[in-house]
């Protein structure tokens, strides 16, 4: 019977999900799960990119987990959580009991007195027979105590469950099923604790989330800060663009303009007319003639080799030079501050009132909750409460910002009778009533109608598709196969069928088509780049910059007719004007993914935290959480957007490769 209980306890709740063994060293996270400390640091350590991450994902919820406090190397993050008491208790009572049954016990569970480990919770009792630890009913003499009533909250003997517990409300059950039965409300005192010690903590540090005010205010500071960094970006690039115009200009000077230069105009004419005369010569002269001329005509050579010789001198004497500017050479070495972080603090309360009302019961609770402690534990700790001092804090309201009533539809794409189990969306489009979605995975092309609409559905094998774009007003889509080199053009009128196919000289990924029909595609094997292709896929312009593409594999095309690219390596967003010239750069805290446009000017941005931003045409934040992860999107991949409606793919809920059939369609 012991052996089973010591068997469930470890199978319950002292074992790790990451390493599936029993807890060493377990740290409790906000959410209220626990890790062993290594097992905790590792999964950082493999999803954390760097010390500027602000969070991180639970292994069993996935929910968001800030990081600790202070810049931190990640492998020093697991450390900073505090360590699970409970489950440390939990441990240390088991293997007590490991070490006597070793010794030849074939009792209960025998947990040691608590005077001798008075660090052991009442919880972990449950097993031990009460009437061997001496504990007898105070009514009836002898009687060992062996029933609580559930109804009256009282523990007694079996003469006492008998005859004064017969009410219709009591249930007698014995000790050890009460403390089953309890156990769910242990737990939730235990998390109440928990959540009040950080509470304290969160008052104490200035990370309260109740406190509106504060919040409001770091939202406030948050966003011109982001502004400022926008702004700094914007100079980087700018900076950057005034760089390269200045090399290309002094690769460009000294170059001699013939209509500039009158002498060499004239030497490249008289070349000319010689060498034409010097053709007619070699064709219709007899070889008489043509060896009397011969001569005359390599003086006339001669005469120009001087001719070419003296200009090139009049050009070789000119000289380049460099004017700095000081004023900026003055900026960069010595840059002002960008800003600095106020704190007040406000108290429209009487101070001294409110202790005297809520510090007089806080010290009642303390004596009932000290008499319970000692009820219960040799020894208690008194904690002094005269400093706490709660105040009021006036609530203005919160901030709202953007907020869009918009109404949600999940289409799986998986076909009926259909046995795959794993997928990739990498792309979507609007198409009429009907979404068209990219399965890399399975190489597919799959075609859905949006509900209500009647639109059919079908199903296209292509290989190695990526991406996919509308083609302006026709009810075409235009497909990427990096691994062919090609660009697919696919006919979703009915069934899904080949139209055409475009051969490229790279491997593109994403795209997205202009106004004037030419695609934009981006490159990432070899140099990476953007390209704007025409629509036979000839290479029309190469924006080829090594210090702005990381790894820009979505893009789309803004109603102002920018390119706006998404970067996850180097986690921004930049747009380009149709030249090539950076216009702004929007910076993201974490990972950006799919990326797309309507024509009312927003550009919808998915994040690797679970969400989908807003921004205008002009770099700056519309609204933060479009969409989250409250509305079910496990990590936001893909997404298309047309008047009033998105549509948006999910990597899923793995952490190491994506598994969602899902497609979501937001309608505003």
């Amino acid at each position: 019977m012991a052996e089973r209980v010591v068997r469930n306890i470890e199978n319950d709740y002292l074992m790790c999900s990451v390493c599936l063994g029993r807890y060493e060293d377990p740290r409790l996270l906000p959410c209220g799960h626990s890790f062993c400390k290594n097992c905790l640091s590792e999964h950082i350590q493999q999803t954390v990119a760097d010390r500027d991450t602000l969070s991180f994902n639970c292994p069993i919820d996935r929910s968001q987990v800030p990081k600790p406090r202070g810049n931190l190397n990640p492998r020093e993050w697991a450390k900073q959580f505090p360590p699970d008491t409970f489950m440390n208790n939990l441990i240390q009572a088991v293997k007590i009991h490991e070490g006597t049954t070793s010794e030849g016990d074939e009792g209960g569970i025998i947990i040691p007195s608590r005077q001798h480990y008075p660090n052991i919770p009442v919880q972990v009792q449950m097993e031990a027979p009460i009437s061997d630890n001496g504990v007898y009913c105070e009514n009836h003499s002898g009687r060992p105590i062996e029933f609580f009533c559930l109804a009256c909250n009282i523990i007694g003997c079996s003469l006492c469950a008998v005859r004064e517990h017969r009410g219709q409300s009591c249930e007698c059950v014995t000790i050890e099923e009460a403390i089953v039965r309890f156990r769910p409300r242990i737990d939730a005192l235990r998390r109440r604790f928990q959540s009040q010690t950080q509470r304290i903590h969160d008052v104490s540090t200035g990370d309260n989330d109740n406190d509106i005010v504060l919040q409001n205010s770091k939202e406030l500071a948050l966003r011109l800060i982001d502004e400022v960094e926008s702004e700094v970006g914007q100079f980087y690039e700018r900076t950057l663009q005034g760089i390269e115009d200045l090399k290309r200009q002094l690769f460009e000077s000294g170059r001699v303009q013939l209509q500039d230069n009158q002498q060499l105009l004239m030497v490249m004419q008289n070349i000319e007319a010689t060498r034409e005369a010097f053709d007619i010569m070699c064709h219709n002269s007899t070889d008489i003639e043509f060896l009397n001329d011969l001569p005359k005509v390599e003086s006339q050579a001669d005469e120009y080799d001087n001719a070419i010789l003296s200009s090139s001198r009049s050009v070789s004497s000119m000289q380049v030079e460099f004017v700095q500017n000081s004023n900026f050479l003055q900026f960069i070495r010595n840059p002002p501050p960008i800003g600095s972080v106020s704190v007040s603090s406000q108290n429209h309360l009487p101070v001294g009132r409110v202790n005297e009302t809520r510090n007089g019961n806080f010290n009642t609770n303390r004596r009932q909750a000290t008499n319970i402690i000692n009820r219960t534990r040799p020894v208690s700790r008194q904690v002094p409460t005269a400093g706490i001092r709660p105040t009021r804090t006036p609530r203005p309201q919160r901030y709202a910002g953007l907020r869009v009533q918009k109404s949600h539809e999940v289409i799986n794409v998986k076909d009926r009778g259909e046995d795959t189990i794993s997928w990739q969306l990498t792309g979507v489009a609007f198409v009429d009533n009907s979404i068209v979605v990219i399965d890399s995975n399975n190489q597919m092309v799959r075609k859905r109608g949006i509900a209500g609409s009647g639109e059919g559905n079908d199903t296209l094998p292509l290989e190695q598709p990526l991406c996919v774009c509308n083609m302006g007003s026709t009810s075409n889509v235009a497909i990427t196969q990096p691994e062919k080199c090609q660009i697919s053009v696919i006919g979703t009128s009915g069934n899904l069928n080949v139209l055409e196919v475009i051969k490229t000289h790279k491997p593109y990924e994403g795209i997205c088509q202009m106004n004037d029909s030419k695609f934009v595609v981006s490159c990432m094997s070899g140099r990476i780049s953007i390209d704007v292709l025409s629509r036979n896929g000839r290479v029309i312009k190469c924006i080829e910059r090594s210090h702005l593409f990381h790894w820009p594999r979505f893009l789309t095309i803004a109603s102002n007719g920018n390119i706006v690219v998404s970067d996850r390596d180097q986690k921004h967003v930049i747009s380009l004007n149709q030249s090539g010239q950076v216009v702004w750069t929007y910076s993201t805290s974490v990972s950006p993914w799919g990326v797309t446009s309507d024509k009312s000017g927003k550009i919808y941005l998915c994040l690797d935290n679970n969400t989908v931003q807003v921004i205008s045409e002009d770099g700056r934040l519309i609204q933060d959480k479009f969409v989250n992860i409250k509305e079910g999107v496990k990590t936001p991949y893909a997404i298309s957007a047309r008047a009033r409606q998105v549509a948006v793919t999910e990597y899923g809920s793995s952490l190491f490769a994506a598994n969602s059939p899902n497609v979501h369609i937001f309608t505003f």
